[in-house]
């Protein structure tokens, strides 16, 4: 395989924990046969695990940049957010994957059709 068009391609929608693990395993599991695109709105990764003592100045939120963290895990990303996803079954290469990381506080619309 020469380049990036040449692998099967993946779309990890997503710039929080899930989608971060889910590149770095996909990374080990295919290594180098996918292509991975990481799709975000954010330009930073934020670990939350002390939001919720952030205000009582008791922990802190910690942010990391989101580019270089998806980098090392092998994939590019690619700064936007996923509105809907449209499968067409006829259109559809058996190569074309969708990961999709999705937070509890965000509404994820998948049509199937």
């Amino acid at each position: 395989m020469n380049g990036r068009a040449d692998r099967a391609q993946v779309l990890i929608a997503g710039g929080g924990v899930a989608a971060l693990e889910a590149t770095l395993a996909l990374r080990a599991l295919a290594e180098e046969r996918v292509a991975i695109t990481l799709v975000a709105p954010e330009s930073d990764f934020t670990y939350r695990p002390l939001a919720v003592a952030e205000p009582f100045r008791v922990g802190d939120v910690r942010r990391f940049p989101l580019g270089p963290l998806v980098e090392a895990a092998g994939a590019v990303l690619q700064r936007g957010r996923v509105a809907a996803v449209v499968f067409f079954v006829r259109a559809r290469k058996p190569d074309d994957n969708l990961l999709a990381g999705v937070s509890t506080r965000r509404l994820v619309q998948v049509r199937v059709g």
